[in-house]
């Protein structure tokens, strides 16, 4: 936090506007569309394939319980799986190269 309030008063020395926005997104790792991470990253070589077929199989085996009912999930990242923050940050991508080429500053913390 020190070095976010740091680069805000730099700006405002600069005389250049500064501005925080904090996103809490309710149920955010649950709303995830892995199809699309997965696309992303196979397109970005973020993994290896061997690491995305292992990726894809933890989240396909993923199962939840309501009451005697089990089913598979197909959709979201679960909490406490630790790929799970970077799973949301690469979900952000995009919206967060928008930000930056319009010069903003983000840091991006995924905490569900």
């Amino acid at each position: 936090m020190d070095n976010v309030i740091r680069l805000l008063n730099d700006k405002r020395k600069m005389s250049k506007n500064g501005a925080l926005l904090f996103l809490d997104m309710s149920s955010a790792y649950d709303n995830i569309v892995r199809k699309k991470v997965y696309k992303f990253i196979e397109k970005n070589n973020i993994l290896t394939k061997n690491e995305l077929k292992l990726l894809k199989f933890i989240h396909s085996n993923i199962k939840i319980q309501v009451g005697n009912k089990r089913c598979k999930t197909t959709r979201g990242a679960p909490q406490g799986l630790s790929t799970s923050p970077l799973f949301w940050n690469i979900y952000l991508n995009s919206l967060i190269e928008k930000l930056e080429k319009n010069n903003f500053l983000v840091f991006a913390y995924a905490d569900d």
